[in-house]
């Protein structure tokens, strides 16, 4: 078991609430088991103490009352959003910055990698790109916020569709 992977180990291992992303609503709060009771089921076979969380964190962490070097850490997206402290931005294997992992948006950055820009380059063209997504990121206060961006994303992709069509008719006239 992973609990006993991080005590016997010597790991840090996290465990991440789950989270929907696809804004399909085949979820619904009884699918997500709390980052609470996560520690207590933990805690009940290694004893754990939390631990003070760094500037910035996602995870609530805590260490082995017996010793062990290992730590166990929790990701608590749904059932302690932690958005107002999140300072992180993602990038994906294609290319693309997400400013939040509940967030629609994506910024291509692609080119500027295999371009070689500077970490200036970089920074003003993100800033430039997604400014206010990345200094206002979304805040998840709990399925009703996640409701909405689903429906959000759902009628996005309804007005692609759209789009698509009236360009496909443009482009037959």
């Amino acid at each position: 078991d992973f609990a006993r992977m991080a005590h016997d180990g010597q790991r840090s291992v996290r465990f991440i609430e789950y989270m929907p992303f696809d804004g399909t609503k085949f979820w619904d709060t009884a699918m997500v088991i709390p980052g609470s009771e996560i520690v207590e089921t933990i805690s009940s076979r290694y004893p754990l103490e939390a631990l003070r969380s760094e500037p910035g964190s996602t995870s609530s962490n805590y260490r082995f009352k017996d010793g062990s070097t290992g730590e166990i850490g929790t990701i608590t997206s749904m059932s302690k959003p932690f958005c107002g402290d999140c300072d992180r931005i993602r990038l994906k294997a294609n290319g693309n910055l997400v400013p939040c992992l509940f967030s629609v948006a994506e910024y291509d950055v692609k080119h500027l990698l295999r371009g070689g820009a500077s970490d200036e380059e970089l920074d003003a063209s993100i800033r430039q790109l997604g400014g206010a997504d990345f200094a206002r990121p979304i805040r998840v206060r709990g399925p009703e916020d996640l409701q909405y961006l689903g429906e959000r994303l759902d009628w996005l992709r309804r007005r692609l569709v759209e789009l698509e069509a009236q360009k496909n008719r443009f482009l037959r006239n």
